[in-house]
């Protein structure tokens, strides 16, 4: 989750470039999808 933040922050800086990549990366949109996919893996606690 961490790489996907980094990687958007850094192409981010480039100014026609990192907005184009911002909108076709959506690091937000993975890190929420990593994060689901783990803790569908979790053993629920009743």
């Amino acid at each position: 989750m961490l790489a996907n933040v980094a990687v958007d922050g850094v192409v981010g800086m480039v100014p026609v470039a990192g907005d184009a990549f911002d909108v076709m990366f959506r690091a937000n949109i993975r890190n929420v999808r990593m994060l689901r996919r783990w803790l569908d893996k979790q053993p629920r606690r009743e």
